[in-house]
């Protein structure tokens, strides 16, 4: 007979990301993310996602923000092994990181957009869209309007 191989189910975010995956402490390779970017500071961000933890000064995590790091954990198929070749796909690609950081800040979009309304979050759809077209850590790899177009479509 043939030999049938089981799908391997990836867990989703909601029964991965439980409460004690969130740690409110920088993560201790936080000196190596700041060897490659130097503005990225834990006490400027909101959250930082790797592997299959959240690292955020914010307690409690605003839920929006959560759904974004949600978003990175899967991207990490929450994995900690798998995180490093993300980072340093992330490090290296600008086209990477803006797609990564796009699907992210999509969601957290429409999480907003279904919470309380798309006029009420213009002004947080906008200020994703600068950062990622003006900081450096996103690359500059697009325009403010192309950002608010990629969020919001």
């Amino acid at each position: 007979g043939r030999i049938r191989f089981r799908k391997r189910r990836t867990p989703n975010a909601l029964t991965q990301c439980k409460i004690g995956n969130i740690k409110y402490a920088p993560p201790k390779f936080y000196w190596i993310i700041r060897l490659f970017f130097p503005e990225y500071r834990f006490d400027k961000v909101m959250a930082f996602a790797f592997g299959d933890i959240i690292y955020t000064k914010l307690n409690p995590l605003p839920q929006d923000v959560f759904e974004h790091e949600k978003v990175h954990l899967r991207q990490m198929r929450y994995s900690k092994l798998y995180a490093i070749f993300h980072f340093l796909r992330y490090l290296l690609s600008k086209k990477f990181r803006y797609e990564s950081e796009i699907e992210a800040f999509s969601v957290q979009y429409q999480y907003g957009v279904k919470l309380v309304g798309r006029e009420v979050i213009r002004k947080d759809t906008e200020r994703m869209a600068r950062h990622l077209a003006e900081k450096d850590v996103y690359g500059h790899y697009a325009t403010y309007e192309q950002a608010l177009f990629d969020i919001t479509t």
